[in-house]
C-alpha cells in the first residue's frame, strides 16, 4: 500500500510542476492540458486520474505554492532569541522576499484569478491560505500576548482578521503591478508612493490591533514593491 501511496504522489507530483513550468513560461490561459500531458509523456487518462481540469490543477498548484511559503512561516518561529514583535515581522518580512523570488508565477495565478469565471476559485483559495496560515500568527499573537508585548484578545480570530485585510490589500496591489507589467512601465513616484502607502497603513492598522506602539511594526522591507514590480 505505502509503495502506492509513493507512487501515486510521486506521478502527481510530477504534473504539478510540469504544470508550474508551463504557466510559468507560456501562461495559463495558453498552455492546454495536452502540453502538459505531452511534457511529461502520460496518457490523457492518466491527467484525469489526479485532476479534474485545469482549474483543479491550478488550485493545486496554488496550494503547494501556498504550502512552500507557509514553510518559510514556520521557519521563523523556531528561533527562541526573537521576541513575539520580531517574529512577527520577521514572518511578513521572509514571506515578502518569498514572493519577490517568485514574482513570476504568483503574477501569473494573479491573472487567473482576475477573471470573472474564476471567482469561485478564487474564494476557495483565500479561504485555504488563510486556513493554513492563521494557526502560525495565532501562536506569534499568543506569545506575544504572554510577553505582555501586545495588548489584544482572540489571537485565532485577530489573526484571520489581519490575512484578510492583507489579502485585500494584496489582491489590488497585485493587480496593479500585473498591469504595469503587462505594459512594461515603470510606474511614476506618484504612483509608487501611494502604493507605498497602503502597506503603511496596512502597517499602522496591524499595530492598533495587536495594542502595541503605532510605529513599532514593520512588515516590509524598504524597496520591496519596486524589487517587485521591476
Amino acid at each position: 500500500m505505502s509503495r502506492v501511496v509513493k507512487e501515486y504522489d510521486t506521478r502527481r507530483k510530477e504534473i504539478l510542476d510540469a504544470a508550474r513550468t508551463l504557466f510559468f513560461s507560456k501562461g495559463y490561459e495558453t498552455t492546454a492540458i495536452s502540453d502538459i500531458i505531452q511534457s511529461i509523456g502520460i496518457a490523457k487518462g492518466t491527467f484525469y486520474h489526479y485532476f479534474d481540469s485545469k482549474q483543479d490543477l491550478m488550485a493545486a498548484l496554488v496550494e503547494e505554492i501556498t504550502d512552500e511559503g507557509v514553510s518559510v512561516m514556520e521557519q521563523t518561529l523556531s528561533d527562541p532569541a526573537l521576541d513575539a514583535l520580531e517574529q512577527f515581522q520577521l514572518v511578513f518580512i521572509r514571506a515578502g522576499n518569498w514572493k519577490v523570488e517568485r514574482k513570476e508565477i504568483l503574477l501569473e495565478i494573479i491573472r487567473v484569478m482576475q477573471k470573472p469565471e474564476n471567482t469561485v476559485l478564487q474564494d476557495r483559495l483565500v479561504k485555504m491560505s488563510i486556513n493554513k496560515t492563521a494557526p502560525i500568527l495565532a501562536e506569534v499573537i499568543e506569545q506575544g500576548i504572554r510577553e505582555e508585548l501586545f495588548e489584544t484578545r482572540s489571537s485565532e480570530e485577530l489573526s484571520r482578521i489581519i490575512l484578510q485585510m492583507g489579502s485585500g490589500m494584496s489582491w489590488d496591489l497585485g493587480q496593479t503591478i500585473l498591469e504595469l507589467h503587462d505594459r512594461m512601465e515603470t510606474p511614476d513616484e506618484q504612483v509608487l508612493s501611494q502604493m507605498e502607502d497602503r502597506l503603511r497603513v496596512y502597517e499602522f492598522a496591524i499595530a492598533r490591533l495587536l495594542g502595541c506602539g503605532e510605529d513599532s511594526i514593520t512588515l516590509f522591507e524598504p524597496g520591496f514593491l519596486a524589487e517587485f514590480i521591476k
